[in-house]
């Protein structure tokens, strides 16, 4: 499968006997349209979250904001981020 010398002549092969055109265009094309796809649904999604008063809500950010507390402790600015973790 992979050539045994190097040339030019084998990137040509490459685009003459394999459909290489169609499925690059078909990898970008899917690539495209699902990086479209998300950035609606997480932009739609956290306009949402941000207009949108609940108490579960609430509950789940204040548990995620106590992980990044709990992160934050295990270093110390003074200490130029070393890990205080021993083990």
């Amino acid at each position: 499968m992979l050539p045994q010398v190097r040339t030019l002549q084998n990137y040509y092969e490459v685009f003459v006997r394999w459909p290489f055109p169609p499925v690059l265009l078909n990898s970008l094309l899917v690539s495209g349209v699902s990086t479209v796809m998300i950035l609606l649904t997480s932009s739609s999604a956290g306009y949402a979250f941000a207009k949108i008063k609940s108490r579960w809500l609430n509950v789940i950010s204040s548990s995620s904001s106590h992980d990044h507390r709990a992160l934050r402790s295990l270093y110390d600015p003074g200490l130029s981020l070393v890990n205080r973790w021993v083990g």
